[in-house]
């Protein structure tokens, strides 16, 4: 596949808007925008709405920020729930939803990082309906669910490419222009997500 659409699109563009510090509405072909409803620079989380709908998009990792190292080590031993940034990411899902309970539809989203800790997240949260993970770090080992997980890879991304998947997972490659060395902040069509 070349190109991201649908809501996955929307949810890149989330993905995308939580590596930022100016958080700006989301025009999806001129006939819906997506507004931000919750927004947390600290915790890297921020949630968008429209029409009852809901995408909570959780920002991967910044080289710069000694929490998100910490999580990838801990990702990395199959220890990650122990980290602040998933707690974060939990407690601002948790928050998010308790704030309007009038949403039809919850989409979780991340990208790298952000896409592990979202997948981590969907299981634990039971109102949520999809899950987009961008080239995520690690996918993690939970159990196959009726609701649906999406995994958006590039392809010849190392970290995404790298660990096997289930049944349970719609696993979506998308080929992107350039050396396949720098295709982790790639997504369908050459979007770049993240720094």
């Amino acid at each position: 596949s070349k190109e991201v659409t649908g809501i996955a699109k929307v949810c890149a563009e989330v993905c995308q808007q939580s590596y930022k510090g100016d958080r700006t509405p989301i025009e999806v072909d001129d006939e819906e925008t997506w507004e931000v409803v919750e927004d947390n620079t600290e915790t890297n989380c921020i949630a968008y709405s429209c029409g009852g709908e809901l995408i909570v998009g959780i920002k991967g990792t910044d080289p710069k920020e000694v929490l998100d190292i910490a999580a990838d080590i801990h990702m990395f031993c199959r220890t990650r729930d122990s980290t602040a940034r998933f707690k974060e990411a939990d407690d601002f899902i948790n928050s998010t939803m308790r704030n309007g309970s009038k949403w039809t539809k919850i989409y979780l989203t991340g990208h790298s990082l952000g896409g592990s800790i979202v997948y981590d997240s969907f299981y634990k949260f039971k109102k949520c309906y999809q899950c987009h993970m961008f080239n995520p770090y690690f996918k993690g080992e939970n159990d196959s669910d009726d609701r649906k997980v999406f995994l958006h890879r590039t392809l010849g991304d190392l970290f995404s490419n790298s660990w096997p998947t289930n049944e349970a997972i719609t696993v979506k490659t998308y080929e992107c222009p350039g050396d396949p060395m720098t295709s982790h902040n790639k997504i369908g069509g050459g979007t770049t997500i993240g720094a």
